[in-house]
This record gives structure tokens, C-alpha cells and sequence, in this order.
């Protein structure tokens, strides 16, 4: 059986602000509906690094929170900084940082999709209880404040999830005062990236159009093919091309023409 690794990085002013009974009482109260956490009053296991890892088990799933009194490194931050559009004091935020602690739980590659809201949920309820100063989803170079962070997580159900805090959707200008807009992080739950070329239309447009095609896909599956159209209501019609992305020829795309 594939496993694989779903986790989420709480960046943090002090590592000894974390505490798991603090963490599952928080989860307890905000997720009553979630599994039951359990052991969250054992040792921590260090490594020879000098990390401290909390093993602990939500439901009958393993999972385990390590801390580590180290900073990220800079260059590790850089990307996630960067394009963090929607977080303007990102940049300010993560100085603050002088410890980490990750979240996670190996998981079937087929369960992804459950296990990561559950992960959402335990960064969610670590990041409220400690004195965090930022999310890292390490798997789409996203970073995010705490608080945005939680009250995404808070709206986690059924058919319903976070995207925004899984996956990057990014824009580019082009020399033709056109816009090229394209997701990153859908690759990790086996969905095409989407990618709009050189489109003269409104940004925002843009982005609502992608945003709700990529929640369709979390929702059904990858089950738009190449040749078919899409759109949010019976008027729009915008014909989808899956080919090999021009950022990265490797992977195929979701491109549409819109």
C-alpha cells in the first residue's frame, strides 16, 4: 500500500508554547463532529537532532506533532513569502519566527482528501493555541496567517473544502497587458492544475471562474476532458485543452480559454 505524508508547519515564537491536551481541547470544542483524540498526554520522543516528537492518534489514524527549536531556514520561506498575494504582511510575520512545529499524518494516497481536512483541522487548532505567526502548507508553497487560516479550516464539510489553503492560484502580467493565471497544489490530489493564458478579461473574473472549477474538481474528480467547455452559468462556454503546461512541459494541464 502507498503511504503518504500529510502535514501541515506551524511557524512559532516560542516551542514551548505547544501543548496537545491545549491542541485537543481546542479541537474537541471547534470539530465536536471529529474523531477522538487520544494520548495527547505522552512524553515526547526526542531525536537525535533535538527535535521533540508527540506521538498521538486521532480516531484509529497514527499521527504526531514535532517540534523544533529552530527557524526555517530563509530560503525555504522565500516562495511561500513571495507570492502570498492575499497576506501583504506575510513577509513581517515570519521574522518572528524562532521555532516550528509540524502536524501530520501518514495516510493511504487514497484517503488524501479526508486526512488532509483532518490536518487542516489540527494546524487550525495548534496554531490557535500556541503563539503562532504563520501557517506553511509545504506542499503548495503556501504560507498563511493563523487566524485566515482557522476560519477557512472552520468551514471544512461535507463537499466543502478549504482550496484556498491547499492550493496556490497565481496571476502574471504579460507584456500585452493581458493576464496568465494558474493554480499550483492540485497535483497533490491527482487533479490537473489550471492555467488561463494571456486572457483580457477582469482579474477577478478570472480567479472566481478558476476558483469554482477547482473546487468542481475536488469535488467529482478529474472529469472534464480535453475538447469539453465549462462555465458557471448556461451563457459561458470556455473550451478546455489538457496539454503540457508552458511552465512545465513535464505535467499536463487544464488549460482554458477564457
Amino acid at each position: 500500500m502507498n503511504v503518504d505524508m500529510v502535514f501541515a508547519v506551524i511557524l512559532l515564537k516560542d516551542p514551548k508554547s505547544v501543548s496537545l491536551p491545549r491542541m485537543a481541547e481546542f479541537f474537541r470544542t471547534h470539530w465536536p463532529d471529529g474523531p477522538a483524540i487520544a494520548e495527547e498526554d505522552s512524553e515526547p520522543i526526542p531525536n537525535p537532532e533535538g527535535a521533540l516528537m508527540y506521538p498521538f492518534s486521532v480516531g484509529d489514524a497514527p499521527a504526531f506533532v514535532i517540534v523544533e527549536d529552530d527557524p526555517i531556514p530563509t530560503e525555504d520561506l522565500e516562495l511561500p513569502v513571495l507570492t502570498a498575494w492575499y497576506w501583504p504582511e506575510a513577509a513581517q510575520a515570519v521574522e518572528e519566527h524562532r521555532a516550528f512545529a509540524m502536524v501530520a499524518l501518514p495516510t493511504p494516497m487514497s484517503d488524501s482528501l479526508e486526512k488532509t481536512a483532518l490536518v487542516t483541522e489540527l494546524a487550525a487548532s495548534l496554531a490557535k493555541t500556541s503563539d503562532a505567526v504563520a501557517v506553511l502548507w509545504s506542499k503548495a508553497n503556501l504560507i498563511h496567517e493563523p487566524e485566515a487560516f482557522f476560519k477557512s479550516a472552520q468551514h471544512i464539510g461535507p463537499d466543502v473544502y478549504p482550496i484556498e489553503l491547499w492550493g496556490g492560484f497565481h496571476a502574471e502580467p504579460e507584456p500585452d497587458d493581458s493576464i496568465t493565471f494558474f493554480t499550483r497544489g492540485m497535483l497533490n490530489f491527482g487533479l490537473p492544475e489550471i492555467e488561463v493564458y494571456n486572457s483580457h478579461r477582469d482579474l477577478q473574473f478570472i480567479y472566481e471562474r478558476v476558483f469554482n472549477i477547482a473546487h468542481f474538481l475536488f469535488e467529482r474528480g478529474p472529469v472534464i476532458r480535453d475538447g469539453e467547455t465549462v462555465g458557471t452559468n448556461d451563457e459561458e462556454r470556455f473550451l478546455v485543452t489538457i496539454a503540457p503546461s508552458r511552465f512545465d512541459a513535464r505535467i499536463k494541464t487544464m488549460q482554458i480559454e477564457m
